[in-house]
């Protein structure tokens, strides 16, 4: 069974520690932000674990 989060401010702060802990446990990662730069949510995306 393949687990999966959404989480919402993912791109900095808390939020991107929510995801990286979560990716590094195996969940399949949604990464949500208001962001004016889209760069800082592919930074945030980049060096996650892939599957």
């Amino acid at each position: 069974m393949s687990r999966s989060i959404l989480v919402t401010g993912g791109a900095r702060g808390i939020g991107r520690a929510i995801v990286e802990r979560a990716a590094r446990d195996g969940f399949r990662v949604g990464v949500l932000d208001i962001a004016v730069d889209g760069g800082i949510i592919r930074t945030a995306i980049s060096n996650l674990p892939r599957s």
